[in-house]
């Protein structure tokens, strides 16, 4: 997933067009999270990050990575949350992570891209904190998205015209 994000990155890049990263996922590795974010936050294109078709999830690393793109969205029936981190065991069922240095060290990871966005820093600390979990208008309501849009279509017409900051300098969406 880390090399397709990076391809799909250098693609957009090339041709200087924004890149939507349709979000499906319960999960993955924080390893692969980071680097995946980190390839979004270097971007010199704008990363649209959209929780996509309808009944798609973005728990865990999917929050995670939502909440570091230039742009959020979600399509309406999906849920975004539930990012407190896990570890599976040798019987192979997952345990909570519970530790106070792991658990703080990922609340801010994820505050400081909320308000890097100006999204809602509060739901951004419960994701991790108290395993929040919103449906697709209350992330809106709660300002952790800023769209909701039932298909790319919709997506791309909301957010012609808006100009974000990617690799340091404004890009404007003319879609």
């Amino acid at each position: 997933t880390v090399e397709a994000v990076n391809e799909a990155i250098a693609t957009a890049s090339a041709t200087s067009s924004p890149l939507i990263l349709a979000l499906d996922t319960p999960g993955g590795t924080l390893d692969a999270t980071f680097k995946i974010i980190a390839s979004i936050e270097r971007s010199r294109v704008p990363v649209i990050g959209y929780v996509t078709p309808a009944g798609a999830t973005a728990w865990s690393a999917g929050t995670f990575i939502l909440m570091s793109t230039h742009i959020a969205a979600m399509a309406p029936l999906t849920v975004i949350g539930s990012a407190q981190p896990v570890t599976i065991g040798p019987a192979g069922g997952p345990t909570a992570v519970t530790d106070s240095k792991t658990i703080n060290a990922l609340t801010e990871f994820i505050t400081i891209r909320a308000e890097a966005h100006e999204r809602n820093v509060t739901a951004a600390r419960a994701f991790i904190t108290e395993n929040l979990n919103l449906k697709a208008d209350e992330a809106k309501a709660f300002g952790v998205v800023e769209y909701v849009a039932n298909d790319t279509r919709e997506l791309l017409t909301l957010i012609n015209g808006l100009t974000v900051e990617a690799g340091g300098q404004p890009y404007r969406l003319t879609t």
